[in-house]
């Protein structure tokens, strides 16, 4: 029987982000458009790679498997996100939350 002990923990840190959209269902063509913009930023910066990104329930969202150091990422992310005009919509945070 086995005890668990075969399970690797995965200790990948992302930073995710989740930005509100115009109504209620998924983002239109000119939100995905800058949700784009944004992955291509990231990548640009060598932050992280994008693992996830989707649309719906009044959110657009990314997940990033970040390189370095989280909060050093956490900035960085937030700076970009802010040179798109959206930073009053987002939800950006550190998963798991790194204490």
């Amino acid at each position: 029987m086995p005890d668990g002990s075969e399970v690797k923990e995965d200790d990948s840190i992302e930073i995710r982000i989740d930005i509100k959209v115009a109504g209620t269902g998924f983002a239109t063509p000119e939100e995905l458009d800058i949700r784009n913009a944004i992955e291509d930023a990231i990548h640009e910066a060598d932050i992280g790679t994008i693992v996830d990104a989707g649309s719906g329930m009044g959110e657009m969202n990314l997940a990033v498997e970040i390189y370095d150091d989280p909060e050093h990422a956490l900035a960085e992310i937030t700076s970009i996100v802010k040179r798109f005009g959206v930073l009053e919509k987002a939800n950006i945070r550190i998963h798991p939350p790194v204490n």
